[in-house]
């Protein structure tokens, strides 16, 4: 008998940390700290060379537009959450081998001047 309480007692434990991490996950500081469709300068200094353009988004919670692009490769602006910098991520596709494709070059933090 004492047996079946300790097991079901570790397993209420086992739920209640996992409930606790799923609370804590989804409690508003962390939804707070993402930043959908901008970029922060925190998540700026987490680029770094050699990043894939699909990391770089997952990072940024947003795509971007596209800035420029040549021969060798392209890049992306992402607006900052503040509306008065934009930062711009570089592309390399070429020359071969770049693997994976569309790797990051330079990056850049301005300021934010509209053309309108």
């Amino acid at each position: 008998m004492h047996k079946i309480v300790r097991l079901t007692a570790s397993g209420a434990a086992g739920l209640a940390l996992a409930l606790g991490s799923l609370v804590a996950a989804t409690s508003p500081a962390a939804a707070a700290q993402d930043t959908p469709g901008c970029v922060t300068k925190k998540e700026y200094r987490k680029i770094h060379k050699g990043m894939t353009k699909k990391r770089v988004h997952r990072i940024f919670d947003t795509r971007g537009w596209l800035a420029d692009g040549a021969g060798g490769g392209f890049s992306r602006a992402y607006l900052s959450c503040n509306h008065q910098h934009v930062a711009y991520i570089e592309y390399a596709t070429w020359p071969p081998p770049v693997k994976p494709a569309r790797t990051t070059g330079w990056k850049r933090w301005r300021l934010y001047s509209c053309r309108c």
